[in-house]
């Protein structure tokens, strides 16, 4: 009767160019086993760091080979069991000992370990448990010189201006190249499809739309990120934090005043008495969250519920400091909608453009540094020109790009307003409900007030005193976020 064997591969996640096929590691165990005369009941294999312990298959291999039925570990290498040396090495060989890792007691039956490169426990076991000890601390170390090399090679990669490998990010994309030296390299440039899209979002965010209502925008239009899934405040700052976006996607100056906006923690506001910050989801009914107070106590509003119709609610009857005031909540909201198309509808819609000194200057020093690198790199390749001189043209352009870019940013920013070419009311027309909400809340001055019912008043179902409501209009534009002051 053949022994029963448990065999065990792991394909390392962080080897590089040296690292073995995953396939090939399994048939060399196979075949291993049954030059032997061993029968495997399973062939674990990870696909994970070695640097950890916690892997799937290496966990069912350990459970496996206290079974009393397995009577031979098969590896392919011992020091790609783990990458954390003698101390993982102890609980591997516990189990080929037979010991509980617990107590130290011999709880099975010895287990022998042999692999593709030649150990074997039974041979030699003292000689064996030097050699596995060694082979794990080398491989120990050995992982720290191929993590610092990986690095130190994607470092070369983003001096040269190629890409370090991975995936693109969202605006970018991969392409192939050939290099002067010759052969061929991967590079980034923006992605015809998706750098369209983070223009637009750079531009959203930078005329003071909020982050929520670009995150809106984007699921309406079924724009995902790179994996599938829908955007979140996270992946949409850190994909517009990328120096990726800075090199292929945006303008130095776009960068600067998205950068900017992405700094800012809060919309400033006129100057006047302290309103609740509008930030999460918007409120689907125009005075919940703080916007909408009574006018008898000063509470909030809030939403209720009675028969399937909403009305607002004084928050002070829970508190026992006000009698009550309520107020049907949709002809409520169409009255102030109304009031804001009446007194702002006709008003040009203006938009925020920051400008820095140098600004056009080093949009132009750009163009003409990549101009002269494509004719360097034709020149190289054979396509005549002289290559000395080239290469001192890009030096000198090169310097010119930093000398305006360090302009731009020791430069303080200014905000200019500009039409948009429509109206506010055109603007309210293409905006979602919720986002409707926003730019009223964006224009009051105060929260809205609601005044009590007068006595003895009556109204038509379904209709609203509108003599209630109490609605302070900004006067003055409010301040551009974006000044650097």
């Amino acid at each position: 009767m053949p022994e029963m064997g448990s065999g065990y591969v792991r394909l390392s996640a962080v080897a590089g160019e040296d690292n073995l096929s995953l396939a090939g590691m399994v048939d060399e165990v196979k075949a291993l086993a049954a030059s032997e005369g061993i029968h495997l009941l399973n062939v674990h294999v990870d696909e994970k760091s070695g640097g950890y312990r916690d892997r799937p298959a290496f966990q069912a291999w350990l459970a496996e080979l206290a079974l009393d039925h397995v009577s031979v570990a098969v590896v392919h290498s011992v020091d790609r069991l783990s990458r954390e040396g003698v101390n993982v090495l102890g609980s591997i060989l516990d189990r080929l000992e037979g010991k509980d890792p617990a107590t130290g007691r011999v709880v099975h039956e010895p287990v022998r370990m042999i692999s593709v490169d030649g150990l074997d426990s039974q041979r030699d076991p003292e000689a064996f448990r030097w050699q596995i000890v060694i082979r794990g601390e080398v491989g120990r170390a050995e992982r720290g010189r191929i993590i610092q090399r990986n690095k130190d090679n994607k470092r070369r990669l983003r001096e040269a201006g190629r890409h370090p490998g991975g995936r693109a990010i969202f605006g970018c994309r991969v392409v192939k190249r050939e290099l002067p030296e010759g052969g061929v390299g991967k590079f980034l440039e923006v992605d015809p499809v998706t750098g369209p899209i983070v223009e637009e979002i750079a531009r959203r965010l930078i005329d003071n739309q909020p982050m929520n209502q670009v995150l809106r925008w984007l699921a309406a239009e079924g724009i995902t990120t790179n994996r599938g899934n829908a955007w979140s405040p996270r992946s949409l700052r850190n994909t517009l934090r990328s120096t990726s976006i800075r090199d292929h996607v945006l303008d130095p100056a776009t960068w600067l005043a998205l950068q900017a906006r992405l700094d800012s923690t809060q919309e400033t506001r006129s100057e006047g008495p302290e309103r609740p910050s509008w930030s999460g989801r918007p409120p689907t009914w125009l005075l919940s969250r703080g916007n909408g107070v009574c006018g008898r106590c000063g509470s909030t509003l809030s939403i209720t519920y009675t028969r399937g119709h909403a009305r607002y609610n004084c928050t002070g009857v829970v508190k026992g400091i006000c009698p009550g005031v309520t107020i049907a909540a949709e002809p409520t909201d169409a009255f102030i909608a109304a009031e804001y198309l009446a007194v702002h509808g006709e008003q040009p819609a203006m938009q925020m453009i920051p400008t820095w000194p140098g600004q056009e200057e080093l949009r132009a020093a750009t163009l003409a540094r990549d101009t002269a690198r494509d004719a360097l790199t034709m020149a190289a390749r054979g396509g005549g020109g002289d290559v000395v001189a080239l290469a001192t043209d890009l030096q000198a352009k090169e310097a010119e790009v930093v000398h305006w870019d360090q302009v731009v940013k020791s430069s303080k920013v200014s905000v200019t307003l500009s039409l948009k070419g429509y109206t506010l009311g055109q603007e309210w027309e293409r905006a979602a409900r919720e986002d409707r909400w926003h730019i009223i809340y964006q224009a009051i001055a105060y929260p809205i007030v609601v005044q009590p019912a007068s006595r003895g008043g009556v109204t038509v179902k379904g209709e609203i005193d509108t003599s209630r409501i109490e609605v302070a209009w900004e006067v003055e534009m409010p301040t551009p976020t974006l000044n650097d002051e």
